[in-house]
């Protein structure tokens, strides 16, 4: 009787009219945060009396964005709205400092040319955080975190034997942190930023490294900062 049905002696049901097509969009709207189908909520009986609406909520999308945003406020589902306005393909424009990082980590010249030809981004946002590098030679690096803060292992970005750990420390819309450490051969840790501007056309890629063994010098590392900037395509 929720939804407007009642007993044929009432005078005037209380869920009728403007009252009743609220009720139901409410329902529409807690299905939605219960991450209900669209296809199914489409066809439960309290939405005959709305259906050209709920075709035009499947068709929108907008069970998978705005209301997905909702839902990750109320059941604090990080994935949904963290490092949204990173999401996306990024072409690297400038770069400072990144040749002496890796002087520092003893790379010879062919694999540091190499890295220099790194300057395709691609970030995904998904249930993960997701980086995906790319050059104009079939080189792919891919590795991908947990947004809750779980250790994650990788091939280490330098191909040396071994691998490396990282995991994300902080993350909203429009930035992620991360944590990242690998051991000797030339071992080392590592605090990354991505971040976007503003407007969302520029990313920010900022490094900050410490090696253990610094290779210019023979000597334990420092602290070192290098970044790139990308714009989105």
């Amino acid at each position: 009787h929720f939804l407007g049905g009642h007993e044929s002696n009432d005078p005037k049901p209380f869920f009728s009219g403007p009252r009743e097509k609220m009720a139901r969009l409410l329902l529409i709207l807690l299905l939605a945060i219960a991450n209900v189908p669209a296809d199914a909520f489409l066809e439960l009986p309290f939405m005959q009396g709305l259906k050209s609406f709920g075709t035009t909520v499947h068709k929108q999308g907008l069970l998978g964005s705005g209301i997905t945003r909702l839902r990750s406020t109320l059941t604090g589902d990080a994935s949904a709205t963290k490092a949204s306005k990173l999401t996306g393909n990024w072409k690297k424009v400038k770069e400072v400092n990144q040749e002496e990082a890796m002087l520092q980590l003893g790379l010879a010249f062919p694999f540091r040319r190499a890295a220099g030809l790194l300057n395709k981004l691609e970030l995904r946002t998904g249930d993960k955080f997701e980086i995906i590098t790319k050059g104009a030679l079939v080189v792919q690096i891919t590795e991908k975190y947990d947004f809750d803060g779980v250790t994650a292992t990788h091939s280490r970005r330098d191909k040396r034997w071994g691998q490396s750990q990282g995991k994300i420390v902080t993350a909203n819309d429009h930035q992620v942190r991360l944590d990242i450490k690998w051991p000797d051969p030339h071992g080392g840790i590592l605090e990354e930023v991505f971040e976007v501007d503003a407007a969302g056309d520029t990313l920010t890629h900022t490094s900050k490294i410490k090696v253990n063994d610094d290779a210019t010098t023979q000597k334990p590392g420092a602290w070192f900062t290098y970044y790139s900037v990308y714009q989105r395509v």
